[in-house]
């Protein structure tokens, strides 16, 4: 399991553990409480030491020690047992806290245990986010995350412009072969008209013949860019990987990779 994850599913499983009591207690017009007053207060959760109260000026902690005798009686108070709750409460805070550093140790050793271990990494996109240490964050084939790569090739950053400069490309060209075909079937179904003037310019409607030539001409380019496409889609796996180790250190929760050459010339 990664390690951020399993941070995240080890607080959430204390803060179950050890949140107060859920309450819904009636709203309190004035509550007083170590010489502060909370208006439109209604207390949430209780434990032995202290409440949660929400009022109109936010939420707030409040020892139940500080509280009139009337909720100090109402939610059992007593010294001993508020000091004995506090005390559980920082020992299991103290564990919570023990067992995430010794998770992090744990994943700072494995990352250790791998630097210098050489392996081919095949790069499947190269992100904008370069805000982790300045190196750019690329997404791998067979990894959970990214990764951060110290010494990425720009022909690997070469291959994926080019590879997007060629889909626009089809995009635009499907586009207009659309286009000619819908002018292909006007003109087939179109007397010509020719001496039309549109905003003082002279408008020839082009002949059946004419119109066909341009579809031919431009599916003629589409297919040919898609061609080109194909062939570079198909020279993806070696063109976009790279012989790279983890160095052990990590940034923003990415590990860092330090790449060593192509895995074969582009």
């Amino acid at each position: 399991m990664n390690a951020k994850i399993q941070f995240w599913l080890m607080i959430s499983l204390w803060s179950a553990a050890n949140s107060p009591a859920q309450t819904n207690g009636p709203v309190i017009p004035v509550l007083s409480a170590a010489g502060q007053s909370y208006t439109n207060a209604r207390i949430v959760q209780a434990n032995p030491a202290y409440v949660v109260v929400q009022c109109d000026s936010g939420i707030v902690q409040l020892s139940l020690s500080n509280l009139p005798a009337r909720y100090r009686e109402k939610y059992g108070y007593s010294p001993e047992a508020a000091a004995n709750f506090l005390a559980g409460e920082q020992q299991r805070q103290q564990r919570s806290r023990q067992a995430v550093q010794d998770q992090q140790v744990a994943y700072q050793r494995y990352l250790a245990s791998l630097a210098g271990t050489n392996r081919a990494v095949q790069i499947l996109e190269v992100t904008a986010d370069t805000s982790h240490g300045g190196w750019p964050l690329c997404i791998a084939a067979n990894m959970e995350r990214g990764i951060l790569v110290k010494n990425l090739p720009d022909a690997i950053r070469n291959f994926f412009s080019q590879e997007a400069a060629l889909q626009a490309t089809i995009d635009t060209l499907s586009r207009q072969v659309e286009r000619d075909r819908f002018a292909t079937n006007a003109a087939a179904n179109t007397a010509p008209a020719m001496g039309l003037v549109y905003l003082n310019t002279p408008v020839t409607q082009p002949t059946p013949a004419q119109a066909a030539v341009t579809l031919q001409a431009d599916q003629d380019r589409l297919t040919e860019v898609q061609e080109t496409w194909t062939n570079l889609a198909a020279q993806a796996e070696v063109r976009t990987t790279i012989y790279a180790y983890p160095t052990g250190l990590s940034y923003g929760g990415y590990t860092l990779w330090n790449c060593t050459g192509m895995a074969a010339s582009p």
